[in-house]
């Protein structure tokens, strides 16, 4: 593969605060609503939002601002939380990581949509939780997902079952949906990857490295030095037959020699 240089400002670290609708038909106004019900203003998860069949929304938040000291579970009402949304942004259900505090984001990735009305998340606490999508009920907690803190949204390997989640420490965490247990941990990486077809592609914006691996087995098939640098977060995406990366001065595209 060769890589092409494409001149597009990148906008990296986007911080969400409450919500804000699809873009409005011309005229119209947009619709916006807060998490914040009565408490601090909530950070919500700055990668990307789940949408189900019916077009209800889901997205992941962190804790309250400034966020609370001290043990137990932060007090404020859809903090550390997976919430659903109506795409008038009606709160219709949550889930709160009860164990998280302080400054233990849930919304350190976004929420994972599943085969058989399953939603995943994780966050600081580095529990992947299984819930059900009707109403956020928690289904399983899946424990010690990365020995630091998973960075960047999961993706979903279908033929699998698996979940590969992003750590910051280095590398990308296998869990496995149907055992509901933690995998193998996939050299390189940090930041989100994408599957497409056999092949799952993440970059290390530690190493300024892009790695291609072999989604099946895990190992790094293919690995592309990007000399501008790589933002934390950043997410490769696939469109007429080339795949494209964020980088700290444009945009990285890779295509067929």
């Amino acid at each position: 593969m060769r890589r092409f240089a494409v001149a597009f400002a990148v906008v990296v670290g986007l911080l969400v605060v409450g919500c804000t609708a699809p873009a409005a038909p011309s005229g119209a106004a947009p619709v916006t609503a807060s998490l914040s019900a009565a408490s601090a203003p909530v950070s919500v998860a700055a990668t990307v939002t789940a949408i189900d069949g019916r077009g209800n929304l889901y997205v992941s938040t962190g804790n309250a601002n400034p966020f609370p000291d001290g043990a137990g579970p932060d007090p404020k009402r859809y903090t550390e939380s997976v919430v659903k949304l109506s795409l008038a942004l009606t709160v219709l259900a949550s889930f709160k990581d009860r164990t998280a505090n302080a400054d233990l984001d849930l919304s350190t990735g976004n929420p994972v949509l599943l085969p058989g009305g399953l939603v995943f998340a994780v966050g600081k606490t580095n529990i992947g939780f299984l819930l059900r999508q009707s109403d956020l009920h928690q289904v399983a907690a899946i424990r010690g997902v990365c020995a630091s803190n998973p960075d960047g949204g999961p993706a979903y390997y279908a033929a699998k079952q698996e979940v590969l989640v992003p750590c910051r420490g280095g590398g990308i965490r296998v869990v496995d949906i149907g055992s509901r247990k933690t995998g193998g941990l996939w050299s390189g990486a940090n930041s989100t990857p994408i599957v497409v077809g056999a092949r799952a592609w993440a970059a290390s914006y530690d190493g300024d490295v892009l790695y291609q691996y072999d989604v099946a087995s895990g190992r790094v098939r293919q690995r592309f030095g990007i000399a501008a640098g790589v933002p934390n977060f950043a997410t490769p995406a696939v469109a007429a037959g080339r795949l494209y990366l964020g980088t700290m001065t444009g945009v990285a595209a890779f295509g067929p020699r």
